[in-house]
């Protein structure tokens, strides 16, 4: 069977200007993960095709394994970018949806001041806006349906699926809530489902799925070895 690698982006820059610039523990993390693959998944085997979303941290994490391949004197090919693999737009989705459950609940204007500085009050709005945005019937201007999302995530694995056949290598280099949305279209997972389960993906974290012409399976989820080695855990993150 095929085999698709599907990485999350390093850490982003939270609470520092522009979250899609790779922080410095994000190019650690995704440096400390390229030498884990070096050495433990790909050297005796070569990777046919390398894929990211066209957003900076996707492409950045994406780069940073190139090159470390590169200079251990593999073959690896050039980056391609797709950007049915980037990442919805939360924080446009956020500046839209809160102001309709801040009428039900008053009491979140204080969490929404210190989304940008505080992780634990970005994830309280986070998970409130996002649960109410998959489930909600209601078009917003500006902003992608999930529906439209699970169209776009499912027809991009459906097309590298059928564009790469048999004993293949494939890395795809995109985010959380494209990588829960994969699962969600091999597994049958209701939205509300995949969503909580998109919370618990870490950053640099491995999702690894098989197939051939028949399926497309889920061999593993959310695997990050290379950061458990470390035994830091300020080095596992989520944002």
């Amino acid at each position: 069977m095929s085999e698709i690698l599907l990485v999350r982006h390093g850490q982003g820059s939270f609470g520092q200007g522009d979250y899609d610039n790779l922080s410095e523990k994000g190019q650690k993390q995704s440096l400390i993960l390229a030498d884990y693959l070096y050495n433990y998944r790909y050297n005796n085997k070569q990777i046919d095709v390398i894929y990211s979303g066209t957003l900076k941290r996707q492409q950045h994490t994406a780069q940073i394994l190139i090159d470390y391949f590169l200079s251990k004197g593999m073959q690896v090919p050039s980056l391609q970018t797709d950007s049915r693999l980037n990442e919805y737009d939360s924080i446009n989705i956020i500046k839209t949806i809160f102001p309709i459950l801040l009428n039900d609940d008053p009491h979140l204007d204080e969490e929404i001041k210190q989304i940008y500085t505080d992780k634990k009050a970005f994830q309280r709005v986070f998970e409130k806006v996002m649960l109410y945005w998959i489930t909600t019937k209601t078009s917003f201007e500006g902003i992608e349906s999930y529906e439209h999302v699970k169209k776009r995530v499912n027809s991009f694995v459906t097309e590298i699926t059928k564009n790469h056949g048999r004993g293949k290598n494939i890395v795809l280099v995109s985010s959380g809530g494209i990588i829960g949305t994969t699962v969600q279209m091999v597994l049958g997972f209701s939205d509300e489902t995949t969503m909580q389960l998109t919370w618990q993906i870490v950053n640099t974290s491995m999702t690894h799925l098989r197939y051939n012409d028949k399926a497309l399976v889920l061999a593993s989820f959310n695997a990050y070895p290379h950061i458990e080695l470390l035994q830091d855990a300020s080095m596992k993150t989520y944002r």
